[in-house]
């Protein structure tokens, strides 16, 4: 009841459906899904730095891969705060 996952209501208790599909459970822990996306592409930007980054001159295809991670890495970032200032 503490993280507003179930509510009570006069015939009992209700779980919230939609914010219970938007987490993962491992243990007693409840972590956005949007929190792990986060970690997978902030992963993804630095293996992309690291590992896979051309040793001549920058590509075309490079450097928009790195834009659209980064991009999706700031939009998780964004809808995981959202998500845990709503109380989660």
């Amino acid at each position: 009841m503490r993280l507003g996952l179930v509510k009570e209501a006069n015939d009992g208790f209700v779980a919230d459906t939609v914010m219970l599909e938007n987490m993962v459970r491992i243990k007693r822990t409840v972590i956005p899904i949007w929190s792990i996306l986060v970690i997978f592409f902030a992963t993804s930007v630095v293996l992309l730095l690291s590992l896979e980054r051309p040793s001549g001159p920058i590509t075309h295809s490079y450097l928009f891969s790195l834009i659209v991670i980064v991009v999706a890495l700031i939009v998780s970032i964004s809808q995981t705060l959202s998500s845990m200032s709503k109380g989660v």
